[in-house]
């Protein structure tokens, strides 16, 4: 869980940048490109950079929609096939369920869960009908779940796996700096406001390398063994196939950032 902050006091300069953040909003709506945008934000003359501000939020919400993708992957592909997952789809249903009846108006309740059990219906064992309750188009378009969604369900619906621990302490925190850089721009509470987008940039790529990182393998003995060439984990290693004189061969390419360490061969 996200750990619960005191009220902190503020100086004026967090004042001021809450203000001229909300002043800005006009300007901002009424501009119809980036550069226009720029130009109108020096025309004002303001206090604090803005431009480079916006442009930094721009990168923060298009990282948070990959993360959020990236995690809906993780469920539907690692956790599933590797059988973490801890609850049945009826326990799922039920969760997706209880969360459109707060989401949607009361038309389209019905609508909503009669077109996940339409998904359902196409599925002849458990884990297609998890994977259907857990991708994109039923967890986000349907049921309109999101980031804290993604981190209830991997914390309470799934078993123990590699790094699982650490992932969610990323998840809680970046969801910590989604909240201040949404909710607390237009106030004194926005105070550190680049900052705060800074580390969550650097947190959600952070999650993306987690999940990048996870083993395809979790049965594999050898995974936590290191590599004999680049000494990363071998569980950090992803199969693929490579040409060679007209046949494929089976080698291991390791997923480490900038290492260019590929194993050719079984391990």
């Amino acid at each position: 869980m996200s750990n619960k902050r005191p009220i902190e006091q503020h100086s004026d300069d967090g004042f001021i940048q809450g203000f001229e953040k909300y002043f800005l909003i006009d300007t901002i709506l009424k501009s119809n490109s980036w550069d226009e945008l720029v130009s109108n934000i020096e025309k004002l003359k303001v206090k604090f950079p803005w431009e480079s501000l916006l442009f930094k939020e721009f990168k923060f919400y298009n990282l948070l929609k990959k993360v959020e993708q990236n995690i809906s992957d993780l469920l539907i592909t690692f956790l599933i096939e590797n059988n973490f997952i801890n609850k049945s789809h009826e326990d799922i249903k039920k969760y997706l369920f209880d969360r459109i009846k707060q989401y949607r108006k009361d038309g389209a309740i019905s609508e909503a869960m009669n077109e996940i059990e339409e998904k359902l219906k196409e599925c002849k064992d458990e884990n297609c009908k998890l994977k259907r309750l857990l991708n994109p188009d039923c967890l986000f378009y349907i049921s309109g779940r999101y980031l804290g969604d993604l981190i209830y369900i991997i914390r309470e619906y799934t078993n123990d796996f590699e790094d699982k621990t650490e992932l969610l302490e990323k998840l809680n925190n970046f969801n910590d700096a989604r909240t201040d850089i949404i909710h607390n721009s237009l106030t004194s509470r926005g105070e550190g406001l680049s900052e705060i987008i800074d580390n969550g940039l650097i947190l959600g790529k952070e999650i993306l390398e987690i999940i990048d990182l996870l083993p395809e393998d979790v049965n594999n003995s050898k995974n936590n063994e290191e590599c004999p060439f680049c000494k990363h984990k071998i569980g950090h290693h992803q199969k693929i196939e490579l040409e060679k004189d007209g046949s494929k061969e089976i080698a291991y390419k390791c997923k480490e950032k900038e290492c260019p360490c590929i194993k050719i061969g079984e391990w």
